[in-house]
């Protein structure tokens, strides 16, 4: 398929959805989206995917695939940690791959910023994300683990949440926990 870059023509940035296909692909899913939005309007997932060489991604990782499309993009990686956690050696999506991907994570972190992609160490708060996304032309790529999602409504009654059968994410926005994201 052809992925051809056609220029935005629009005011108000419009971000297709692409669906993740397998648990890794999660923020390959988000870039392709805005990659989308920005103008590659035939590019899908399967080609996002073949621009990555391993199957752990990290956000830097996602950092340095927009960069790579669009070497010219105006953008800003915040992140609450620039490195690997070492937290994350045990955890099973993590585990297989840690070692090798500690020293590549932490090497892309140390060549940020000389292959133009700015990345600021902090925990954005969530007045920030409100005031860039009210705007209609900023996009925001926010992973973070459902499973350390909690829905109150669903709390309040009481019951378990499944996020995709309560309907509530739009709440959930307000009250995101989890990975020191918000």
């Amino acid at each position: 398929m052809d992925s051809s870059f056609v220029p935005m023509n629009s005011a108000k940035f419009i971000v297709p959805h692409v669906l993740q296909e397998d648990s890794f692909d999660c923020g390959l899913a988000c870039v392709c989206m805005i990659l989308k939005a920005l103008g590659f309007v035939n590019l899908n997932l399967w080609e996002v995917r073949n621009k990555v060489i391993v199957s752990s991604i990290w956000t830097i990782d996602l950092a340095f695939l927009l960069r790579n499309y669009l070497p010219e993009l105006d953008f800003t990686f915040y992140t609450a940690y620039a490195g690997a956690r070492v937290q994350y050696k045990n955890d099973k999506f993590y585990r297989s791959s840690f070692d090798e991907d500690e020293n590549r994570v932490n090497r892309l972190f140390s060549i940020a910023k000389n292959s133009n992609i700015k990345v600021i160490r902090m925990v954005l708060p969530l007045e920030d994300f409100k005031r860039f996304l009210s705007n209609s032309r900023f996009a925001i790529i926010a992973l973070v683990n459902a499973k350390l999602l909690d829905c109150q409504r669903c709390q309040e009654a009481r019951r378990i949440c499944c996020v995709p059968l309560c309907n509530n994410i739009d709440s959930l926005v307000d009250t995101l926990r989890g990975h020191d994201y918000v």
